[in-house]
C-alpha cells in the first residue's frame, strides 16, 4: 500500500491514504508482480438496497463494488489480472446475472494508465464524485443574495428573485425539487424512478432542514420555488469523508434549477450563498456526485470551483463484466482425459486406477465448459468399466485449484463423490 499511495499523492493530491478497512465478501483478489509481491489487489463488496433506500435512486439494486489497488510502471498490466479474478469471482454468483445488478470499480479520476484495462473488460463510466477546496473561487462571480430589483443575473434583468435559508416548514418544496433531481439524473443513470423515492426524499430533506441553520437554500420567484441547493454538514457527511484527503467533509445532496429558470445565473448565486455558509464553518473540502454524461452538471459544478475526483465504471447486469481482449486470445482453461487414484497415496496392491478428468483453469471457463467435457468423456468411453463416469470424476489440479473453493465446486458440478489425483501424464486433450 505505501506504493500506491505513493503513486496517489503524485497523480492528486486529494486521495486519501489506500487501506483496506472497508467491507470485503472475503474473495481473495491478489495479483502478483516480479518477486512475488502484489502488483494488484482488489477488495469486494456485496451491496444490496433496501425498497427505500434513496441510494437506488441513482443505481442498481443489488451491486459488486471492487476498490482497487495497483502499482508498478505497468498499471494497466496489473489491473487487467485483477479484474479477470473479479470476474471469475462474479461467474460463480447466480445471483449477479439478475437485471437490475451492476459490477462497480470505483477508480481515482487523474490515474490514467488504469483506464485501459476497465474498458476491455467492458467497464464505462457512469458517476463521479467531484471535489472543491474551500476558498477556490468560481470561474464567474455570482450576484449577490436576495437579487430583486435591478440586479443583473447574468446579463439579464431578473425581477422578483429572492434567496432564502429554508426552513422545516418548507419541506414539501424540498421534496419536489429533489424528486426533480432524480428524475433528471435518471436520463444518464438508467435507473427508472424507485417505487419508494419520494418517501427516501422525505426522510432525506427531514435531516437536511434540521436545526435552526441548515444548509439548504431556495430560490424563489414572486413567492414560488425555482431552485435549490441543500448540503449535509460533516456530521452527517461521515459515509462519504473516507474517500478525500482533507477534513472535515461537506456533501452537496442536492441542486436544482427549473428547465425556464437555467442559464440565468441562479444556480450560482444559491452554490455561492451555501458556499459561504461552509466557508465560515471551517469546513476544508465539500463533495458531490454527478454522471459523466450529465450535459449540465459536468460544466455546471466546474464553473463553481469542484473537479473530479472518482470515476465509478459500471456494467449491467453484473454477470456481463467481460474478458478482455488479450483472454480472448488464449484458451484459460483446459480439460484432459487421463487416470487417477482415488486417495491421495500412491495405489496400493488392490486400488485400481480409475479413469479421470484433469480440469485446469479459471472457474469462470470451468463453469462453462467442464459439462462439454464430461459429455465428451462419456461418450468416448461408453460400454467401458468406468462407473467412476457415472459419477464423473474429475481431478481438479493446477492453476491454484488445489483445494479452493473453485475446486470444490467443480467437483459439486460433476457430481463427484470425492477428489482425485493424476496418476500419469495427461496427454489427452478433450476441451480447450
Amino acid at each position: 500500500m505505501a506504493e500506491v499511495e505513493r503513486r496517489w499523492q503524485a497523480i492528486d493530491p486529494l486521495l486519501p491514504v489506500p487501506g483496506m478497512s472497508g467491507p470485503d465478501c472475503g474473495a481473495r483478489l491478489i495479483v502478483t508482480g516480479s518477486g512475488g509481491q502484489p502488483a494488484a489487489v482488489g477488495a469486494c463488496e456485496h451491496w444490496a438496497g433496501g425498497p427505500e433506500e434513496l441510494d437506488l435512486a441513482w443505481g442498481a439494486a443489488r451491486r459488486y463494488q471492487l476498490t482497487a489497488w495497483a502499482s508498478g510502471p505497468d498499471v494497466a498490466g496489473a489491473l487487467d489480472p485483477l479484474l479477470s479474478l473479479w470476474r471469475d469471482h462474479l461467474a460463480g454468483l447466480p445471483e449477479a446475472g439478475g437485471k437490475d445488478t451492476a459490477a462497480v470499480v470505483t477508480w481515482p479520476c487523474r490515474d490514467i494508465g488504469g483506464i485501459a484495462a476497465l474498458v476491455a473488460h467492458g467497464l464505462a463510466p457512469f458517476g463521479v464524485v467531484a471535489a472543491r477546496v474551500t476558498g477556490r473561487r468560481a470561474h464567474q462571480p455570482a450576484p449577490p443574495e436576495g437579487g430583486a430589483g435591478s440586479e443583473a443575473v447574468a446579463g439579464a434583468e431578473r425581477h422578483g428573485l429572492r434567496i432564502r435559508r429554508a426552513t422545516a416548514g418548507d419541506i414539501d418544496t424540498v421534496v419536489r425539487l429533489g424528486m426533480e433531481v432524480i428524475r433528471f439524473d435518471a436520463h444518464f443513470a438508467a435507473v427508472p424512478e424507485r417505487p419508494g423515492a419520494a418517501a427516501a426524499v422525505r426522510r432525506e430533506a427531514a435531516g437536511l432542514l434540521a436545526g435552526p441553520e441548515c444548509w439548504t437554500w431556495l430560490a424563489e420567484r414572486d413567492g414560488t420555488a425555482v431552485a435549490m441547493v441543500a448540503a449535509q454538514r460533516p456530521e452527517s457527511a461521515g459515509w462519504i469523508a473516507p474517500v478525500v484527503r482533507l477534513a472535515p467533509t461537506a456533501y452537496l445532496m442536492f441542486g436544482f434549477v427549473l428547465p425556464a429558470e437555467r442559464a440565468s445565473g441562479i444556480g450560482a448565486a444559491l452554490a455561492a450563498r451555501l458556499h459561504r455558509d461552509i466557508e465560515a464553518a471551517g469546513v476544508a473540502v465539500t463533495l458531490l456526485h454527478y454522471e459523466q454524461t450529465n450535459p449540465l452538471s459536468v460544466p455546471f459544478w466546474s464553473e463553481q470551483g469542484y473537479r473530479p475526483l472518482w470515476t465509478s465504471w459500471e456494467t449491467r447486469p453484473a454477470g456481463s463484466l467481460r474478458l478482455s481482449a488479450a483472454e480472448h486470445q488464449e484458451p484459460f482453461g483446459r480439460a484432459y482425459f487421463g487416470v487417477g487414484w482415488k486417495e491421495p497415496g500412491p495405489p496400493g496392491p488392490h486400488e485400481m486406477l480409475i479413469p479421470a478428468l484433469l480440469v485446469t483453469g479459471t472457474w469462470s471457463w470451468i463453469r462453462r465448459n467442464l459439462p462439454e467435457a464430461l459429455t465428451r468423456i462419456h461418450s468416448a468411453h461408453r460400454g467401458r468399466r468406468c462407473a467412476e463416469w457415472s459419477n464423473g470424476a474429475v481431478c481438479a489440479a493446477s492453476a491454484g485449484l488445489d483445494g479452493s473453493p473453485d475446486a470444490r465446486r467443480a467437483l459439486e458440478m460433476s457430481h463427484c463423490r470425492q477428489p482425485i489425483r493424476p496418476a500419469n501424464a495427461w496427454k489427452v486433450p478433450v476441451w480447450s
